[in-house]
Parts: C-alpha cells; structure tokens; sequence
C-alpha cells in the first residue's frame, strides 16, 4: 500500500493491481507474492482489518520500528499540531446508530477556510529535527484541539517511552491540561486572551525585554508563572 501510494495515489482502487505488475513483488514484499495477488479485494479486507485494529497504534508501531531500523537518535523535541481535512458531499448520518468508534464527519473550525463544507480532523505528533512523523490519528470534524492535545502527549508516552520535549500550541495551554501533564517536559504559546497573560504583560517593565539573538521585531522577558496551580516558565 505504501509503494502504491508514492506512485499510483490518484488511481482508482481497481487499479490497484495493475500498479505492481512488471515489477518485482517477490523481491520487495516477499516470496511467493505475485502481482494479481495485490488486487482491490485484497486491499479492502487489509483496510477493514485496519480499521478494525485502529490507525493510530499501527501507525505509532510501525514508526517506532523504522527508528529503530535506521538507528535514529532518539527526537530531543517532539511537535504535536492538528489540521482539518475538508469533504465534498452530503455525508448524512443516524447519529443514534452510529458505531461509537467511527469519526463523525461534520461542521468544525475549518484550518483550509472551507467552512461550508463538513470535516474531519488529522492529529499528527513528528520529531523536531527532520520531520518525522510518530504519531496519527483521525478524529471528528468538530473535535477542540484544547480538549485532546493532553490526552494524545499522554498517549503517545505511553506507547514509546521517550525522554523528550512536547511542544504545541497555545490549544495546549489551560488549567485541565497543565495539571494532566504533570511529569512531563512541555512547550507552548500562552494564550494572550488570559486575563494573567494580559496582566504580565503590562507590568512588565519596556527595560525587561531583550531583542538579543532573535528575528528581528521580536522581543522576549522571561518570568515565573503558576497559572492552573502549575509552576514554569513563561516567556513573553
């Protein structure tokens, strides 16, 4: 599915079938696998096994083997961001019937400024230095960032135990998630919509802020903050 995938994306899934012959399959995927085995019906009994099974710990598996495969060094920094993918269509459901466990494709924020059309929404967590992804997963159109991102660092922790960095944005950044996030290394935009955010800022002295080996137009002053009963650093 993958080699079909960097090559054949935009074909039908009948096709599927006709990607691979003439070449090698037995070499690249093992012996005995002919191309007229990798057909379409193949392909949708492995989807619904995926399905079944869930994305997200196949994907976080199959992530962690190839880092271990290649010998990556272990990621100082991990980076957890979440976009909307948006669907053409009706996409009408029996919200009584549906299976608990299937994404709700609706009406949400829409990161791709379609917001007349319904959604779904794609989690992804990938190491700071060469982008690599660790983590996916599919949610409903309309899930809060803010309502998640804690649940996914903690998640995600308990599948690979990394000693590392979680970074996000400022979703990440309320009392609930400070608090779940207790033992673990974390970094995050602070809301300026915080009523403590507004007040450190304007009791902090013009003198306070340093322009020193930052983009230009940025400045930034550092402080201690307790917000949610939590104890770190803020830059500001």
């Amino acid at each position: 599915m993958i080699l079909n995938g960097l090559g054949f994306l935009s074909a039908p899934l009948y096709l599927f079938e006709e990607f691979f012959s003439g070449k090698a399959t037995e070499h690249l995927i093992g012996p005995g696998i002919k191309p007229e085995h990798l057909n379409d019906d193949r392909l949708g009994r492995v989807l619904d096994k995926l399905s079944d099974a869930g994305l997200s710990e196949p994907f976080v598996s199959v992530a962690g083997k190839a880092s271990e495969r290649f010998e990556l060094p272990q990621p100082s920094s991990l980076h957890l961001d979440s976009t909307s993918l948006h669907l053409h269509g009706r996409y009408e459901t029996d919200e009584d019937a549906r299976v608990p466990e299937e994404i709700r494709i609706t009406h949400g924020y829409s990161r791709d400024r379609r917001p007349e059309l319904k959604q779904f929404v794609v989690d992804l967590m990938s190491t700071g230095k060469g982008a690599l992804p660790l983590f996916f997963r599919v949610a409903d159109g309309n899930e809060s960032d803010q309502a998640v991102f804690a649940d996914l660092i903690k998640e995600f922790k308990a599948r690979l135990e990394l000693d590392t960095l979680f970074v996000a944005d400022a979703a990440l950044y309320s009392t609930e998630n400070l608090t779940s996030l207790d033992g673990l290394r974390w970094l995050c935009r602070v809301p300026r919509t915080l009523a403590e955010a507004r007040r450190v800022l304007s009791e902090t002295p013009k003198e306070a802020f340093s322009e020193r080996e930052l983009h230009e137009g940025y400045r930034i002053a550092t402080t201690r903050s307790d917000y949610g009963g939590v104890s770190s650093s803020a830059g500001w």
